[in-house]
This record gives C-alpha cells, sequence and structure tokens, in this order.
C-alpha cells in the first residue's frame, strides 16, 4: 500500500511543513474556500481568477467535482493510464483520486492544505496527506498523476525541473508520470533564437501570474506555468525523464507520458 509522508519527528521539520501550509493558504485560500462552500451545498459558487492574460474569470466551482462521466477526453484518457498504485498530485476536490478509487485503484492524494485534506475526507477518500513531494517515501508509485494544468504547480521555467525530478523520485520501476499542459504558444510569438517563448520582460512565455478570489476575499498573486512539448522534452531530460508520448487536443492541451531515462538504459544494456 502506498504510505503518506514521514512523521515530523524534528522541530526543523515542523517548521518547515507549517511555513509551506501558510505559502500555499496565503495563494490557494480563495480555492480552498470556494470548495468548501461547494461542498456544504452552495452550488453556484463561483471562483473568481484573474492573469496577466485576461481581466478576469469567474470559474464555476462544480468544475472541480465533476464525476468520472463528466471528465474531459485528456483526462478520462489519464486516468484509463494509470496503474494499480497512484499518487494524485494536487487531488483538490478528488474528482481524479475517487475515479480510480472507484476502479480498484490503490490511491494517495497529496494536497498543500489541511482544509482541502479533510473536504476530501469528508466525500470518502480515506488516504490522503499534506506535505511536499519530497516528504514522500521514494519508490512507491506505478504512476504520478498530475492533472487540471497540473505542470503548472512548478510556477515557473525554473521550477520544472525540480517538480519533474520530485515526481520522478516516487516512482517504482516501470513507473511513469502522467501530466497535461496547456501549449502557450497559441497565444504567444517565438521569441528568443533557441525557439523558447519570452515575453517583453524576459520571463518564458508560459509563466502567467494568477490571483484566486472567493467571497470578496483576494489570495496573493502567484506564478502558474504553461509549457509546449518541446521544452518539456528538454527539462524532462534535465530531470532524468524521457517524454514517452504526447496526447495533442484541439483546445491547445496536451497529455504527457513521462518515464525515468534509466528504464531506456535497461532495455538498452538487455538487447546488448
Amino acid at each position: 500500500m502506498l504510505r503518506g509522508h514521514r512523521p515530523c519527528d524534528t522541530e526543523e521539520t515542523q517548521i518547515a511543513t507549517q511555513k509551506l501550509i501558510s505559502n500555499e493558504r496565503a495563494r490557494w485560500g480563495p480555492l480552498a474556500a470556494a470548495l468548501l462552500a461547494y461542498h456544504e451545498g452552495q452550488r453556484d459558487a463561483k471562483l473568481v481568477v484573474r492573469t496577466d492574460l485576461r481581466t478576469l474569470e469567474e470559474w464555476p466551482v462544480s468544475l472541480f467535482f465533476r464525476t468520472a462521466d463528466e471528465l474531459p477526453p485528456l483526462e478520462r484518457e489519464a486516468l484509463e493510464l494509470c496503474g494499480p498504485r497512484v499518487i494524485d498530485v494536487g487531488a483538490g476536490a478528488g474528482p481524479h483520486a475517487l475515479a480510480l478509487l472507484d476502479r480498484g485503484h490503490d490511491v494517495l492524494a497529496v494536497e498543500s492544505l489541511p482544509e482541502i485534506a479533510s473536504l476530501l475526507q469528508a466525500r470518502g477518500f480515506p488516504r490522503v496527506t499534506v506535505c511536499a513531494l519530497e516528504e514522500l517515501p521514494p519508490g512507491q508509485a506505478d504512476t504520478v498523476l498530475m492533472l487540471m494544468n497540473g505542470l503548472g504547480l512548478a510556477g515557473t521555467l525554473d521550477g520544472l525541473v525540480p517538480l519533474l525530478a520530485s515526481a520522478r523520485r516516487l516512482l517504482a520501476p516501470g513507473g511513469r508520470i502522467v501530466a497535461d499542459s496547456t501549449d502557450p504558444r497559441q497565444w504567444l510569438e517565438p521569441g528568443d533564437s533557441d525557439g523558447e517563448l519570452l515575453l517583453q520582460d524576459g520571463r518564458f512565455g508560459g509563466e502567467v501570474q494568477f490571483q484566486l478570489e472567493y467571497a470578496g476575499t483576494r489570495g496573493e498573486p502567484f506564478p502558474f506555468l504553461y509549457v509546449d512539448p518541446e521544452v518539456l522534452r528538454d527539462r524532462g531530460l534535465r530531470a532524468g525523464l524521457v517524454l514517452e508520448e504526447v496526447r495533442s487536443f484541439a483546445d491547445g492541451t496536451y497529455l504527457a507520458i513521462l518515464a525515468p531515462e534509466d528504464d531506456y538504459d535497461v532495455g538498452a544494456s538487455e538487447d546488448g
């Protein structure tokens, strides 16, 4: 069975965990409040989303509570790719974790806020842990799942390799990372000579500033990453991962399957 984070057995670890929760709550607190409101019966709840790409959007919170039959094609395909033991990173209200649980998978949901973890448990999901990926025991998952633009949790392009390396560490032999993103080239033009997309201020074009609001309470702005498959392939290699497959969809989103580079080294030595 998949195991949650290691016990916080030192004062230093406890301080680091509390700092993580505090930082995440400052950013994602409005989402947590919106999820709890919906769960408690406010079915018309909407999350206000501001970015530096669009002035303002309102997202129905029901989006985060979809059943397996209501998931879009990309997410349904992702679930089909999951192995027996799955770590769902940033599980939220649990649409993917619950669907996998119903199918008989061993699923561990990972969240950064205790209130979202409590919501998952209230929805009947038994195994939730609040921690950073680095706190999880290594080598225990057949699939590390990161959906709903899950690679965006990297925040910036510089943060992508550490995120991928942390996910890779969790994989058992033969395991895969299954994640999605949106290709930012659909709204930007190529910038510099190596083909990466740059904004006028020098940021990678897929680095978008988000700010969430619910019931009049705004969170702190934070960076969220969208990355095209070519840049993902490059950053994956830097994290010891091979971009094995890309499945593209008409809306510019894509599903990526990444495998540890070691798997290919072993295969090559066996063939030799």
